[in-house]
């Protein structure tokens, strides 16, 4: 990767966020290494997003620390983008908003990612799917060494969702951009991922999805028969899809 940082370059290390004197976040730790994918997975209300959003700097922790490498830059895409419909606003003017927008790269990445004839779309007009089309553009335009993203899934039907998780492992592979994804479907992270770290508030296991999808604690979170199930899900990475 161009610029590519030296490692270790992002992590946190004892990472706790509370809310009304609760624990949302407890004593959460990770390291990334360049082009790794990491998924972070548990129950609704778990503490996922609060977790994101302390990885970025939206939020401080109230114990422990968040270690950035000083030119560090990274993609988010939120789970949730509020946007004024009465602002007259184009997928192209958008994107170009962007504080890591490069013109010489906005060509290879609408290329990339299918989304030409959504330029001129007002971005009020986009469906579920095409604004986190737009939304994975607008992080990756300034060949950030991180992605973060939170539930980047949710609005894709089942044929979007594979070809949008294999556009994000392509991605890391090519420009050594290590990801982050949080979502809960576990099919496709396991499909997608190298490591996975199970969180219900604190980490409750972490390791290969083979590894987790074993994990007594994996079990009792997400019930032993889907755990089985994703047992007998694997992926090799040696091969493409497109």
């Amino acid at each position: 990767m161009k610029g590519a940082l030296q490692e270790p370059f992002f992590g946190c290390k004892d990472v706790s966020v509370f809310y009304n004197n609760r624990a949302v976040v407890d004593d959460v730790s990770l390291a990334m290494r360049a082009g790794e994918i990491l998924s972070i997975i548990g129950p609704n209300g778990g503490g996922k997003t609060t977790l994101a959003r302390a990885l970025v700097g939206l939020i401080a922790p109230h114990r422990g620390t968040v270690t950035r490498h000083k030119d560090l830059r990274i993609g988010y895409i939120p789970q949730h983008v509020t946007l004024n419909i009465q602002v007259p606003m184009n997928a192209l003017h958008f994107l170009r908003l962007s504080p890591l927008y490069q013109h010489d790269v906005l060509a290879a990445v609408v290329n990339q990612l299918r989304i030409n004839d959504l330029l001129s779309v007002p971005m009020a007009d986009l469906s579920g799917g095409q604004m986190q089309r737009v939304l994975f553009a607008r992080a990756i335009l300034g060949n950030p060494h991180l992605l973060i993203l939170d539930e980047p899934d949710r609005s894709l039907d089942i044929d979007a969702r594979i070809y949008f998780y294999e556009i994000l492992r392509l991605h890391a592979e090519q420009s050594g951009c290590a990801l982050i994804l949080i979502s809960h479907d576990l099919h496709l992270v396991m499909a997608a991922t190298e490591r996975v770290l199970c969180l219900n508030h604190h980490v409750c296991c972490t390791g290969t999805p083979k590894e987790i999808s074993m994990d007594p604690a994996y079990k009792r979170i997400f019930g032993a028969a889907i755990a089985k199930h994703f047992a007998l899900y694997s992926h090799e990475h040696n091969h493409h899809h497109l």
